[in-house]
């Protein structure tokens, strides 16, 4: 209102507004919600994507995660603090893609997450295989990480295959 745009206005344009690709794009291909985030990652917006994760209603959850590039010298203590944060988090499975990912799944067991429901892959393509066979109606799925880390390939074949489905 005070750019001089009415309140009708504003709230019928919001109605339109699309996002920005891989930021947080909410897709449901065969009734999973899946929250593609796989623009970027660090500490907080890693935690604040699984915040919301949690309060989604969904029947199970899941997180594909990827590494944090770029943090520096403290690399390695926040993907460990970032496991020990999904291990607290009650998911049923998390899948991790990438080296730096193998820090996160080793702190998130070492805090108490099933050692069951830690998956480990090398590529972003394995990862969507391996959740694609396992997702369904009813489940939500968060797929995380820097951009250099491909996730967008992960997020593609799981809307492809999810689609078919």
């Amino acid at each position: 209102m005070a750019s001089g745009v009415s309140l009708d206005d504003a709230a019928r344009l919001a109605g339109t507004f699309a996002g920005i690709a891989r930021r947080f794009a909410v897709h449901r291909p065969g009734g999973v919600t899946l929250i593609d985030d796989a623009y970027n990652a660090n500490p907080a917006s890693f935690k604040a994507a699984l915040d919301t994760l949690v309060t989604l209603p969904a029947n199970r959850r899941f997180v594909i995660a990827g590494g944090m590039l770029e943090l520096g010298a403290q690399s390695e203590a926040w993907h460990r603090e970032l496991g020990a944060d999904l291990a607290i988090r009650g998911l049923n499975g998390i899948s991790l893609v990438g080296e730096l990912a193998k820090t996160i799944g080793d702190s998130a067991i070492e805090n108490g997450q099933d050692a069951f429901a830690v998956n480990f892959h090398r590529t972003p393509e394995e990862a969507a295989t391996t959740l694609g066979g396992i997702l369904r109606t009813g489940d939500a799925l968060l797929v995380k990480g820097s951009h250099g880390i491909n996730l967008d390939r992960c997020v593609e074949a799981l809307l492809k295959r999810l689609s078919a489905s």
